[in-house]
């Protein structure tokens, strides 16, 4: 089982263990070089660097548990390569963490020739946090190469709002290349002007994972391949909610060369210079937008039921706004039930949202009760009319991050009355119970709101709904929290819990804003307890935590202490 830190239930509270005796380290002060200060770092120790430019001669690297940080940002704390030799190497290190530089002029040499700023290896567990990595160079890989070339060291990298720009590789991977056996999530980054002579001007994964999350692809190149992103021999992973812009692929291959493996969902994907927005197959592909890519939207296959070729309608993409405007198909309700597609919301147009009334026939849902549907009656302000409101535009939206709007079942009754007898007309529909179940966490006062159309007019309206479940009975999935113990490793406690199906699951975390911060699959799960740990490193805060099997999904709160 993979490492998780967090526990599923409503309530519960997490606290991390602590290292006794943890030192902070400066440079300068301390010591005059970084790599001076990793060298005597403890586990548990941080390094607090100074701004200025580090050009130290040789790699920093970092062997230990420990965090890495600059106390003026990456603008003002440069770490230098000179043209001569890698920056940072993660060797074997569980749990270090690098926040705040910027990365030039790194080159991968020696018997790796990759990863030119950055090198992951040996069962190292890294995290890279706000950083930019600038024209650094290598044969794979121009800035980062991440490898479990041991297979079964458990290598692994989080890049966490980092900057990619105009690195370059001579083989594969112009920004990184992911290989053997590791595993690579990318979350909240920038790829901008990458490029390489061979294969994925920006990144590549052979044999190996990589995962992008809210990603932004702009300007990068390949002379023969995919113009970002290649899913090599045995690759597999996830692009979720990102947008791709004007990258350029080499002949008969496209924005990003997909695999057996690849799960490509609501990301944007427009101005291809040569190839297809996607070419190859995937594992699963929906909710994309396609636009104006000079081969076409898909190389194989055709387009999905909830993928469409539209313009997204960017703010200001020459300026690099990708932001979308009003009436773009990226934004909630523009593609069926897909909500926000690409890595931006809305960020020009302007647009009237009309408030309506809603509320419930029943003030509780009960998630197991058996009842077939949930009533709801939308009331328009008095100077519209019920009879104005699109049926086909009605979603509800529950609690869940990132869980879709639910459409009013077809088969429900639907009428004009006046429910609460006030003299205005409501319009009465009905949502599957069990639909709205799936968006919903239980509590006392959980937030719901409806949107659609009124006359051609946004609405929204907003209300709160009591959510139950029956004790001795799961949300849909039986899912119990076990005992907490501290894990294996340092710094990685480990949970238990009861499920009550056999098979794969996915465990997800979302933070309050509703953006997934990761996803774990659970392959092999037998009803019983079982033990879940996470690697990444997450802060304090309030989280939802969504558990998947067999279609079915029970989420809950918790809070997350250090």
């Amino acid at each position: 089982m993979k490492p998780f830190h967090f526990a599923l239930g409503l309530g519960f509270l997490l606290a991390l263990p602590t290292l006794s005796w943890a030192t902070i380290l400066h440079v300068p002060g301390d010591y005059t070089q970084i790599n001076q200060a990793t060298a005597a770092a403890s586990p548990g120790d941080s390094i607090a660097v100074g701004p200025g430019t580090y050009a130290e001669g040789v790699p920093i690297v970092i062997t230990v548990q420990l965090t890495l940080y600059s106390t003026d940002g990456a603008d003002a704390t440069i770490l230098d390569g000179e043209d001569t030799h890698r920056i940072l190497w993660f060797f074997t290190a569980k749990g270090a963490l690098v926040r705040g530089f910027t990365f030039v002029n790194g080159v991968g040499v020696d018997v790796t020739p990759a990863g030119g700023a950055v090198l992951v290896s040996r069962g190292a567990e890294a995290t890279i946090e706000d950083c930019v990595l600038r024209q650094c160079t290598a044969e794979s890989g121009g800035a980062i190469y991440v490898s479990d070339s041991d297979f079964g060291l458990g290598t692994t990298l989080i890049a966490r709002g980092c900057v990619f720009d105009q690195n370059t590789s001579t083989l594969t991977g112009g920004a990184a290349y992911v290989v053997l056996g590791a595993e690579a999530t990318f979350l909240e980054c920038t790829f901008r002007g990458n490029g390489t002579q061979s294969y994925a001007g920006a990144v590549q994964a052979h044999q190996a994972t990589m995962n992008f999350d809210h990603c932004l692809f702009k300007g990068n190149s390949s002379s023969n391949g995919p113009g970002a992103l290649y899913y090599g021999t045995a690759a597999s992973g996830y692009v979720r909610s990102c947008t791709f812009f004007s990258n350029q692929s080499g002949s008969f291959s496209g924005t990003i060369l997909s695999g057996s493996g690849t799960h490509i969902t609501q990301n944007v994907i427009a101005g291809e210079l040569v190839g297809f927005g996607v070419y190859g197959s995937a594992a699963t592909r929906s909710c994309n937008v396609f636009w104006n890519n000079a081969a076409g939207a898909v190389g194989s296959g055709s387009l999905m039921p909830t993928e469409v070729v539209a313009d997204p309608l960017f703010c200001d993409p020459s300026a690099g706004d990708f932001r979308v405007s009003v009436g773009s198909p990226c934004l909630p309700g523009g593609v069926g039930s897909c909500g926000l597609i690409g890595a931006f919301g809305q960020g020009c147009g302007i647009q009237t949202v009309i408030t309506a009334q809603i509320w419930f026939g029943s003030a509780q849902l009960n998630v197991n009760s058996g009842k077939k549907w949930l009533i709801a009656y939308i009331q328009p302000p008095t100077d519209y009319q019920a009879a104005d409101i699109d049926f086909g535009s009605i979603l509800l939206f529950g609690n869940v991050p990132g869980s879709p709007g639910i459409a009013p079942d077809p088969s429900a009754r639907s009428k004009i009355g006046d429910q609460n007898h006030d003299g205005v007309p409501d319009l009465m529909v009905g949502f599957s119970q069990a639909a709205v179940g799936q968006v919903v966490t239980q509590g006392d006062a959980i937030p719901i709101f409806i949107t659609g159309l009124l006359a051609g007019t946004p609405f929204r309206g907003e209300t709160t709904l009591k959510v139950t479940t029956p004790s001795g009975q799961g949300h849909h999935l039986q899912v119990t929290l076990g005992g907490v113990t501290a894990g294996p490793r340092e710094g990685k406690p480990r949970v238990t819990f009861n499920v009550s199906g056999e098979g794969a699951g996915q465990v997800e975390i979302f933070d309050v804003t509703g953006r997934r911060l990761t996803a774990r699959t659970l392959n092999g799960l037998e009803s019983g307890e079982q033990t879940v740990e996470i690697k990444e490193r997450i802060p304090a805060g309030v989280y939802v935590i969504r558990f998947t099997q067999g279609g079915k999904a029970q989420s809950k709160q918790t809070v997350l202490l250090h």
